[in-house]
């Protein structure tokens, strides 16, 4: 089981533990080697990630 294990009691919104298993530094070196953030002010990549995400 080890990286992935279920809590039924978790409190947390299903879209918040979707996103707690994307580890940070993967999006982070994404985001650094794609340069998705480069033109961006408002709307970074995380955020469009979040939107993409569908609320179930």
């Amino acid at each position: 089981m080890g990286l992935f294990t279920r809590n039924k009691s978790n409190k947390k919104p299903i879209i918040k533990q979707i996103l707690e298993l994307i580890p940070n530094s993967i999006l982070q070196s994404s985001i650094a080697k794609h340069k998705s953030d480069k033109f961006c002010s408002k709307y970074k990549t995380y955020d469009q990630l979040v939107s993409q995400i569908p609320d179930s």
